[in-house]
Parts: structure tokens; C-alpha cells; sequence
């Protein structure tokens, strides 16, 4: 019985779609190729620039300016402590130097008091004087000193008055902005402190993340780099494909040839096993093609996901980050500055002290040699009377008057003495204390100020740095994913063109139907070995002979192999 013609009909035009369909997706692999080779020129730019932010952040190492805060925040507070601490007790004692300050007022007002006196002494001695005439003798001699005496003691006291009222006025004004602003200092303190510890653990994670994100980033793309170069590779590698297409072509001629010479049914079985063997080729190789445009449109996904906006994002947060964290710490310095201002002040305050502890100084020798002259003045004025006898009743009175004025001024005197000696032994105990505002009690703190100006520095150039490349990067991925558009295009142009082996291998088993109605044992009757010998010269492939034999034997079809298997590429 004679083959129908339908069967060499549905043959020759299974040859002609499989012909058709090697060359039009020979075309689409080839602007496939093209189109991952271009993918994969712009993945190594972005790999570039990926790189050397990384290098960059490796380079620089910036997680480092975290200790150097560290250090300066545990360097400072101490200072800063300790100063605070310092003023508060110079305070304290300013408050007793303003007591003592009060003394030595009340000391000057009394010895203007007695310059009053004397004055008005030296007036009545000069009447007296005049009164007595020649009789007076030596008196008018005592006239004129008692009056040079009082203009002198006069003069000391408005010296010593006025320098007293500067210097209690600058002490007083000082205790009252130092006890009005120390706890201000101390809550400013303990509030900067705690913003710099949240800021520093703020930006410790950006800097984490500033360290990490390009690396991740890179490790990304260089996978997705992978990816495109296996996926051209594999491309590439399609002669094999094109090969077992041809193959089937080649295979499909020949049945059709055993079709035409035969009229008789043992014929058909090698038939029906050959048609068994294109279809299971047929198969591979749709399987294939089909792993292929998966593999594709697994990476450009992978390509349209890779973005750099979190770098670029990221390098803008440090710089926000980090200028906060400069503008805490020059709020630091600014309290250090203003902790300096007032040991400046509180110095120059002590400074006035010292001018009038001299002057206090030299006052309390001449106030000695004052009540020197005072006593010689009581004697010569006792001894005068004396000469004078009835006449020197006035100058007698006179005499006891100036007794009277001595013996108060030792009494002042010794006040002088002993505020002054507390008020040095104070001032004494403020300047020990005034080392807490000194240069080299925060040497250690400027050393640290230094070395975070470098690392600050640092972090705004590399993060500006990162920003930029990371700009740059962004509009290569933008261009990326831009491609991938046309690369799915062609994809799936090749998924519709190699779309047609679905039909051309449904034809195949409708003829494998139609051969075993005609026969229902066929499938047994055909010998594998001779089909086997028949057909395996058309193939060259080891996948081919495979799907061969396991079509023959009822074997488990091999697993479809892509041709890039075995390049170790692991794919999104």
C-alpha cells in the first residue's frame, strides 16, 4: 500500500518552515549578539566607574573620621568639664574678692575721711599759726607740713579709691555673667555632647553604607557583566543549533526519499522510527531555544534593575550628614572658644586684681610711713604746746586731735593689711585654678580638631567624588535599560520565529499517528539498531546522538543543554 501524498506533502513543507525559520533566526541572533555585545561595552563603563568609587572609598578611609570624633568628643568634654568647673569655683572666689574689694572701699572712704581731717587740721594749725605770730616759732613749721601732709594723704586715697571701684565694678560684672552663664555653658555642653554621639552614630551608618553600596553595586554589575558575556557566548555558539536544525532537514529528506520508494508496510517502520528521532530533535531544540530566550529576558531584567541612584543618593546624604556633623562640631569649638573668652576676661580680671594688690601694696608702706609721720607729728606738736605753755592751749588740742588721727589710721591700716593678705592668698588660689584655661590643657584637643579637619575633608571630597561618578553612572544604566527595550524586541522576534518548530513537530507526530493507525504495533516492529545506522550519519553532534538514542530505546530524553553550559556562569 502506497504512502498517502499527504505525508510527503506535510514532509517537504516541514523542510521548508525548517529553512525558512534557520534563516530568519539566523538574522535575529545576529543582531542579538550585536545588540549583548553593546550591552556588554557599556556594563564594563559602568563597571569602570563602579570601581574606582570603590577604590576611592577604599583609598581614603573614611570610616576613620569616626574614631577621629570619637577621640575629639572624648578629648573635649573633659576640657570643656573641667573649665566649666574651673569658673564655677573662680566664681566663687571672685565672690569673696568682691567682699574684700568692699573692705578696701570702705578702707579708702574712711582714709578720704581722715585726708578731711587732716585738712581741716592743717586750716586751723594755719590760723593758729598767724595767731601766734613770731611767738609761734617752730608751729608754723608744723602748719605747713600738716598741710602738705593732707594734700598727700588726700591724693593716696583718691588713687587708691579709684582703682579699688575699677577693680570691684570688673570683678562684680564678671561673677555676674560667669553665675548667669555657667549653666547655660553646662546645658550646651551636655546637649551638644549627646547631638554629636546621635550624629556620629547617624553618620556611622552612611559611612557603612558609603563603604558597602558601590561594592554591592559593583558586584552587581560585574555579574550582570557575566551574564551578558555568557549570554553572547552562548549566542555564538548557535552553529550547533543551526546544525541539528539542518539535520532534521537533512533527516526529514531522507524519510521522505523512503516514503516515495516503498510501497509496501515493512517499509514504514524505519519510517516511523525516524520520524520518532526529528521529533525528539525537534524538541531539544525548541527546549533550547526556549532556554536561550529566557536567558535573555532574565538578563535584561537583571540590566534594567541596576540603577546607581542609591550611590548617587547615598553620596548627597553623606554631605548632608557630614555638614552637620561640622556645624555640631564647630558649635563645640565656638564653646570652647567661648569657655576661652571667659578665662580670657576672668585673667584680665585677675590682672586689675594684681595692679591693685601693687597698688594696695605701695599704699600700705606709705600708709606706714604716713603713721610715721603721724606720731613725729603728734610729738612735735605735744612738744610745741609745751614750749608755748598758756599760749599753746590750742596747739595742745591740736596735738591730741592729730593723736586721734593716728591712732585711726593704724586702726585702718591694719584693715588694708589684712584684706590684703586674704585677697592674695585668694588670687593666689584663682591662678592654679586659671590652668584649666590654659594653652596646654587642650593641646590634645587641637590635635584632634586637626586631624578631623583632614578626615572631614576627606569624606566631603570622596562623597562629592562619589556623587558625581555615581551621576555618571546613572546615565549609563539609564542607557542600559534604554537598550534592553530593543533587545526583548528581538528576543522576542527569535521566540516567534523559532515559534514554528512547535508546528512543524506537531505535523511529525500527526504522520507518527496516522503510521500507527495504519499499524498499531509499529512502534514495536522497527528494528532501533538499523535506524539507529540509518539515520546517526547525519549526526555529528554528541546532544544529537543522545535524543537519537533515547528516541529508539524509549529511553528518558537527556536533559536540553544550552550551549553555554559548562562556562560556570551563573545567571540572574
Amino acid at each position: 500500500m502506497a504512502p498517502p501524498s499527504s505525508w510527503l506533502e506535510a514532509l517537504d513543507q516541514a523542510r521548508s518552515s525548517l529553512n525558512n525559520l534557520a534563516h530568519a533566526g539566523e538574522c535575529h541572533i545576529v543582531s542579538l549578539t550585536q545588540g549583548f555585545r553593546s550591552l556588554a561595552a557599556q556594563t564594563d563603563a559602568v563597571l569602570q566607574q563602579a570601581s574606582s568609587i570603590v577604590s576611592r572609598v577604599e583609598h581614603e578611609g573614611v570610616a576613620t573620621i569616626l574614631a577621629e570624633v570619637q577621640s575629639l568628643c572624648a578629648s573635649i568634654q573633659p576640657v570643656l568639664t573641667h573649665r566649666i568647673e574651673a569658673a564655677t569655683s573662680i566664681e566663687a572666689t571672685l565672690r569673696q574678692e568682691e567682699g574684700l574689694l568692699a573692705q578696701l572701699m570702705t578702707v579708702a572712704h574712711q582714709q578720704q575721711a581722715i585726708a578731711f581731717h587732716l585738712k581741716a587740721l592743717s586750716v586751723l594749725t594755719s590760723v593758729e599759726a598767724a595767731q601766734l605770730g613770731g611767738a609761734g616759732g617752730a608751729f608754723h613749721f608744723l602748719s605747713r607740713e600738716l598741710s602738705s601732709f593732707s594734700r598727700f594723704v588726700a591724693e593716696q586715697t583718691r588713687e587708691l579709691s579709684s582703682h579699688t571701684s575699677d577693680c570691684e565694678h570688673t570683678v562684680k560684672k564678671i561673677r555676674f555673667e560667669l553665675g548667669l552663664n555657667l549653666p547655660l555653658l553646662q546645658n550646651e555642653l551636655a546637649r551638644i555632647e549627646a547631638e554629636v554621639r546621635r550624629t556620629v552614630e547617624v553618620i556611622h551608618g552612611s559611612l557603612v553604607q558609603l563603604a558597602e553600596v558601590p561594592v554591592n553595586f559593583e558586584s552587581c554589575v560585574e555579574r550582570a557583566s557575566q551574564q551578558i558575556n555568557g549570554v553572547v557566548a552562548a549566542i555564538q555558539a548557535h552553529d550547533i543549533t543551526r546544525q541539528q536544525i539542518e539535520h532534521v532537514m537533512q533527516a526529514i529528506a531522507l524519510i521522505s526519499t523512503r516514503l516515495a520508494g516503498t510501497d509496501q508496510p515493512d517499509g514504514l517502520p524505519s519510517v516511523y522510527g525516524g520520524i520518532a528521532i526529528q521529533t525528539s530533535q525537534l524538541k531539544n531544540i525548541s527546549a533550547v531555544i526556549g532556554a536561550w530566550i529566557a536567558q535573555v529576558e532574565q538578563c535584561a531584567g537583571a540590566i534594567e534593575r541596576l540603577s546607581a541612584s542609591e550611590v548617587a543618593a547615598l553620596g548627597s546624604m553623606v554631605l548632608r550628614q557630614e555638614g552637620e556633623l561640622s556645624a555640631q562640631l564647630t558649635r563645640i569649638e565656638q564653646l570652647q572658644q567661648k569657655s576661652q573668652d571667659y578665662g580670657t576676661r576672668i585673667q584680665n580680671a585677675l590682672e586689675g586684681i594684681s595692679t591693685l594688690l601693687k597698688l594696695v601694696h605701695e599704699h600700705l608702706e606709705r600708709s606706714q610711713n604716713i603713721r610715721r609721720r603721724l606720731e613725729l607729728l603728734t610729738y612735735n606738736s605735744y612738744v610745741e604746746a609745751d614750749r608755748l605753755g598758756n599760749k599753746g592751749v590750742v596747739v595742745s588740742e591740736i596735738a591730741n586731735l592729730v593723736k586721734d588721727v593716728s591712732s585711726e589710721w593704724n586702726r585702718i591700716t591694719d584693715q588694708s593689711h589684712s584684706a590684703l593678705t586674704q585677697i592674695m592668698a585668694l588670687t593666689k588660689q584663682t591662678s592654679e585654678t586659671m590652668e584649666a584655661f590654659s594653652e596646654a590643657s587642650c593641646l590634645g584637643v587641637r590635635e584632634d580638631q586637626a586631624k578631623i579637619g583632614t578626615a572631614l575633608e576627606s569624606v566631603r571630597a570622596t562623597a562629592a567624588f562619589v556623587g558625581g561618578e555615581a551621576t555618571t553612572m546613572e546615565s549609563l544604566t539609564g542607557r542600559l535599560r534604554c537598550q534592553v527595550a530593543d533587545i526583548r524586541q528581538i528576543g522576542g522576534q527569535l521566540d516567534f520565529s523559532f515559534g514554528a518548530l512547535t508546528s512543524v513537530t506537531d505535523e511529525l507526530e500527526r504522520i507518527a499517528r496516522d503510521l500507527e493507525k495504519r499499524d498499531p504495533t509499529i512502534a514495536r516492529r522497527y528494528d532501533a539498531a538499523e535506524v539507529e545506522q540509518l539515520f546517526s550519519a547525519l549526526y555529528s553532534t554528541e546532544i544529537e546522538r543522545d535524543v537519537m538514542h533515547a528516541a529508539l530505546t524509549g529511553a528518558p530524553p537527556p536533559v536540553p543543554q544550552t550551549s553555554f553550559t559548562g562556562n560556570a556562569v551563573e545567571l540572574f
